[in-house]
């Protein structure tokens, strides 16, 4: 179930059940990059963080409701860019959070999240369900 916010508290998702969407190229570059920092460094990021790396590495078609999931965790850690270790001129990078904002797509899956995520709330609202999301399956995967 999505977190009870003021933009997810009641959404309904049944009607947008089976609708998946695909990373983008970006994504999957950023998530490769954490499991890397994973890897090499042994700290960053939860298990349910590297379950999410794998699959965006993979390429895998995601559900509407774990790109809800995955908004959720940007809009919370957004926070986590200000901190020490974050960008690469910045004495301790990679840091934790980066590490995590990495495994979740980074940038490029905070973009998609929050546009796939918007575009579900207004295909519910104006009870459109699915083929207002259809671009999305369209969209150029490079961005």
């Amino acid at each position: 179930m999505p977190p009870k916010d003021s933009k997810t508290a009641s959404v309904n998702l049944r009607p947008l059940s089976g609708t998946s969407f695909q990373p983008t190229d970006a994504m999957v570059k950023e998530a490769q990059s954490g499991l890397d920092w994973r890897s090499k460094y042994g700290r960053g990021g939860t298990e349910i963080g590297i379950a999410r790396a794998r699959d965006i590495a993979n390429r895998r078609n995601l559900p509407i409701e774990t790109w809800r999931r995955v908004k959720a965790f940007f809009d919370r850690h957004e926070i986590d860019k200000q901190g020490k270790g974050f960008t690469p001129d910045q004495d301790g990078y990679p840091s934790n959070g980066r590490i995590a904002w990495a495994l979740w797509g980074g940038d490029a899956g905070y973009s998609r999240a929050k546009a796939i995520v918007k575009t579900a709330n207004n295909a519910l609202e104006k009870n459109k369900k699915v083929p207002a999301l259809a671009s999305f399956k369209k969209v150029n995967n490079g961005t």
